[in-house]
């Protein structure tokens, strides 16, 4: 499997399609008029479908379990808490399959790492890929300041 990461926007970027549907693919997305005037090789980044280990960091499992204990037991909703946990889990399984596929977190400090996000119900989850390592580093409300953050 490839996964197609089409600047233009004509495709989602987590679409996963098999190897012979690429041609159709960039057919369709060179016959259409937003991409008019962009280069190959800037439009298209194609990726081999390679799932990377996933490595929590101590900082996000902290913050991940005061979150899941502030909704289990201050909002008392154990409900809620098993299906954020849940889904949370899925994205970053999702995620893991491609993770540099997605548009790199862009920060003040813009530093040599770069930080990648995942939004997940009010929540805002950043990660790193070193090697063939997605290393979850932190959770945050989706309405925080990032900037200061990370």
């Amino acid at each position: 499997m490839i996964v197609i990461f089409i600047l233009c926007g004509i495709f989602p970027v987590d679409s996963f399609i098999s190897e012979d549907s690429v041609a159709i693919i960039l057919q369709k997305c060179y016959n259409n008029s937003k991409c008019d005037g962009m280069e190959t090789g800037s439009d298209i980044i194609l990726l081999e479908n390679k799932k990377y280990e996933i490595e929590y960091l101590p900082t996000f499992i902290s913050q991940f379990n005061n979150i899941l204990y502030y909704i289990t037991y201050e909002l008392k909703n154990k409900i809620a808490a098993d299906n954020f946990y849940n889904e949370v889990v899925k994205q970053i399984e999702i995620r893991s399959e491609a993770p540099e596929a997605y548009e790199v977190f862009k920060t003040i400090k813009n530093g040599e790492v770069k930080y990648y996000k995942i939004n997940v119900k009010n929540y805002t989850i950043f990660y790193v890929v070193k090697n063939n390592i997605m290393e979850i580093r932190r959770i945050y409300y989706s309405q925080r300041n990032f900037d200061n953050l990370i």
